[in-house]
């Protein structure tokens, strides 16, 4: 089967990563897979450590629009976007298109239909919603009736999770064409991370050091500053906790500042952005993982990666993180906001060593029992998709063949 993966991404931090694996699980499973990309990202091994200099140069042009103007360039921009698609579609002559959802990009809806080929339409949160409460929208609405024409102009759609499932619902979108698939990782990665040792050296820890980690690019919402801060308050580092944060972003500088002002030089250490091919090894330095905060929808990649390398976890307990984790199994869930419970979660696997190693197993267990892998989430997709043409080519035609005749070939 021939794929065209279409994306209006700049490639970087974890959507780099999905586009990069979605693509590779695909070709390994024998598919012919074509990215139509302003940044590709289909051989990427993971994040870079600097953005690329095209990446660059669309981050300055944008931050140099007014924000109204620049909507209004992402909205007009859909007829070139599209008729672009589309001449790609003619081009390479493709089974479908996989396209990873933006917010203003209807290209993929608009050459698909002109096509008459499928379109599956990944949606990782809801842009709309995101945008204009993080980022701020002039145009909220336009963007909110063009997002649900988008979702529902889609002949199938995976989603990360059950509560933006139910968003989308919620927007006019069948529940029986939404897909739940969570992040995935690599099958490697279960055998990964020989180098922890070392990181931790690196680090100045100490083999009886609890080292507690967080994998990622900082940001405002993702809880580390309200952690750092409990760190300080409960005196954790006096029994032995460490925290070892690995990666940048905007939050960084208010990080270092709280470590600065509460005198935790000794306690924390940032080992800053790193390539793909040390993730595994700076993860495997850790005794447990953190997730302090999340949105309610959101099915962050670095559990996954936490849990195929055998890291107990210490997470908010949203709906989506719970359909993932199970609280006293391989992680420790805390309401939202709550502090002492987040620090009680932590004092209870710093003081025990066998909990440690019980949630350790269970951890990647959990990977691949319910096969929390790209491979999967590639097969998956393709099996659902086929699903839904074998019904509507039965609804179109009351003589058409059984559904596995119907289905996508391989």
């Amino acid at each position: 089967m021939k794929i065209l993966y279409h994306h209006r991404t700049r490639a970087e931090d974890a959507q780099g990563i999905h586009i990069a694996e979605i693509q590779r699980a695909f070709r390994e499973l024998g598919h012919d897979v074509v990215e139509v990309a302003l940044v590709p990202a289909g051989g990427a091994t993971g994040v870079r450590k600097e953005p690329s200099a095209l990446v660059q140069a669309v981050s300055r042009a944008a931050a140099s629009i007014p924000r109204a103007g620049y909507e209004l360039l992402e909205l007009g921009g859909n007829s070139v976007t599209a008729s672009k698609l589309a001449m790609a579609i003619r081009a390479a002559r493709p089974d479908l298109v996989y396209e990873r959802y933006s917010l203003h990009n209807a290209a993929g809806a608009i050459a698909t239909k002109m096509a008459g080929i499928p379109l599956v339409l990944e949606v990782n949160s809801p842009l709309a919603e995101e945008r204009a409460a993080h980022g701020g929208l002039k145009f909220p609405r336009i963007a909110a009736r063009l997002e649900r024409a988008i979702w529902r102009a889609a002949t199938a759609i995976v989603t990360v999770s059950t509560p933006l499932a139910d968003v989308l619902v919620e927007a006019g979108v069948a529940r029986e064409r939404i897909l739940v698939l969570p992040n995935a990782v690599r099958r490697e990665m279960l055998f990964a991370g020989a180098g922890g040792p070392a990181v931790r050296a690196a680090h100045g820890f100490r083999p009886a050091d609890v080292v507690f980690g967080f994998t990622g690019w900082f940001r405002p919402w993702h809880g580390l500053e309200a952690f750092l801060e409990a760190f300080a308050d409960f005196g954790l580092s006096a029994h032995g906790a460490r925290v070892l944060l690995v990666g940048e972003g905007q939050a960084l500088p208010a990080l270092k500042d709280i470590v600065k002002r509460r005198g935790l030089g000794d306690s924390v250490a940032f080992a800053g952005a790193v390539g793909r091919d040390a993730i595994a090894d700076n993860i495997a330095a850790f005794d447990v993982a953190l997730q302090p905060h999340a949105t309610r929808y959101a099915s962050p990649m670095k559990i996954f990666e936490y849990l195929a390398l055998g890291k107990p976890v210490v997470a908010v307990r949203t709906p989506a993180i719970a359909e993932v984790l199970t609280d006293g199994v391989d992680s420790i869930l805390f309401p939202a906001g709550d502090t002492e419970a987040l620090v009680k979660g932590v004092r209870a696997l710093l003081r025990d060593t066998a909990l440690r190693s019980r949630m350790s197993l269970a951890a990647q267990a959990t990977v691949t029992q319910r096969g929390f892998f790209w491979d999967e989430n590639a097969r998956r997709t393709l099996e659902h998709l086929s699903r839904l043409t074998a019904a509507r080519t039965r609804v179109l035609s009351p003589c058409a063949p059984a559904p596995h005749e119907q289905s996508v070939q391989s």
